[in-house]
């Protein structure tokens, strides 16, 4: 949600992080969601990291 595609533009990391609380359950899986939040940290150091590149 957070990257730019030909038929989308990316949602700010903020925005995407509401819809995926708004969504827990429905449309994202439960665990994997609980997962990706405890992991947040790195994960958004990663995409930083990358970024760089």
């Amino acid at each position: 949600m957070t990257s730019v595609r030909v038929y989308k533009k990316a949602v700010p990391m903020n925005e995407a992080i509401e819809i995926m609380k708004a969504e827990r359950g429905s449309h994202f899986d439960l665990d994997l969601l609980d997962y990706f939040f405890s992991s947040r940290d790195s994960i958004v150091a990663i995409e930083s990291e990358l970024a760089l590149v």
